[in-house]
């Protein structure tokens, strides 16, 4: 310990016997510095007592941020290819949220990069960008070799990305569950039960099968089993005759308008109550707004403050920060109770 004044960056490199720089990079977490020397850089530093100083560190992050915001570049969304409406939408959110702070958003298409991790990570160090968010791939999958990411610092905002594990920005699919069947069952609706396809399914995180069976036990109801479908909801129909559900809730607009319509008569989708998990404004159904939007600007905020600690690779403890959506109002059921929600008809008879 060197007295009361904490050590400066010079003192500590002469006695772990580095230079300056390399204190600075290790102290600061960067991957400059071999992991060994860093320990030892950090383990002299507590000896002799380092502290950060909370005020500089903050006008450093300060200064850091306005010259990374100079390279009109420095965070990026990766492309998937097909992004899905709700994707869009994500990214809407994303673009507005970094105006806001005044970062600009490079959206970089993967698709040509494929296969050639050097070539991607060369071009995303060329545009500048130091941040990448992920939005959802279509299917689930490993992006472990997609890139060096060493040099980036990531926040997925999805569960569909399996591997690496980074931090995470999402949908409260569990939160939202609930309150989608306790609004059914408010309704009188006693036979509810999710369809919605494998992808999707991994997309919530499976929360939306594990909040039906928590459900089923409160209400003391018998469970009716999730339908899982392989693609789409192809096949519902036998399955739906087999468990005689009252209502359906299904993963968005999309499965009904395309899948349910082209597999159960007008009848039947009269007699069902559907909501949908995430709901689009101007649909007339029931549903659950997803607050996409806020997804996207709490993933940038997320990212922004950790490029401010100049995190960067993937993170040893990932972290989740699940935004809760709210219920919709809209019509439950279709056919000739509309625009009378049926379940609420039901209940006051």
């Amino acid at each position: 310990m060197l007295g009361k004044n904490p050590p400066t960056l010079a003192q500590i490199a002469a006695a772990a016997g580095v230079s300056s720089m390399a204190v600075s990079y290790a102290l600061r977490g960067k991957a400059h510095v071999a992991a060994a020397t860093r320990a030892r850089i950090l383990q002299v530093a507590d000896r002799l007592g380092y502290r950060p100083d909370p005020t500089l560190t903050h006008l450093m992050r300060y200064v850091r941020s306005r010259r990374i915001r100079r390279t009109q570049a420095n965070l990026g969304v990766l492309m998937m290819g097909g992004e899905s409406h709700y994707a869009q939408r994500l990214i809407a959110g994303v673009e507005a949220r970094a105006e806001q702070l005044g970062y600009s958003i490079d959206k970089i298409e993967v698709a040509p990069y494929l296969g050639n991790p050097a070539a991607l990570t060369r071009i995303l160090r060329t545009r500048g960008i130091a941040g990448l968010l992920l939005p959802p791939c279509r299917v689930p999958q490993s992006l472990e070799t997609l890139l060096d990411w060493s040099h980036f610092c990531v926040v997925a905002m999805s569960y569909s990305i399996l591997a690496p594990r980074f931090h995470r920005v999402v949908p409260h699919h569990f939160h939202n569950a609930l309150v989608a069947l306790q609004h059914l069952r408010a309704r009188g609706f006693e036979r509810p039960f999710f369809a919605v396809d494998q992808n999707i399914d991994v997309r919530a995180n499976h929360a939306f099968t594990g909040a039906h069976a928590w459900w089923a036990q409160d209400a003391r109801c018998k469970l009716i089993p999730p339908y899982i479908a392989k693609a789409g909801l192809e096949g519902i129909r036998p399955w739906m005759n087999r468990h005689r559900p009252d209502a359906l809730l299904v993963s968005g607009v999309a499965s009904v308008e395309e899948s349910l319509r082209a597999q159960l008569s007008s009848g039947a989708l009269a007699r069902l109550g559907i909501v949908v998990m995430d709901h689009r404004v101007g649909y007339f159904r029931a549903g659950i707004d997803q607050k996409t939007a806020l997804i996207g600007a709490t993933a940038v905020d997320s990212l922004v403050s950790r490029l401010h600690l100049s995190e960067s690779g993937i993170p040893a403890d990932a972290t989740v920060c699940m935004i809760e959506g709210s219920w919709v109002e809209g019509v439950v059921a279709e056919g000739p109770d509309t625009p009378v929600l049926r379940g609420a008809r039901r209940a006051n008879k």
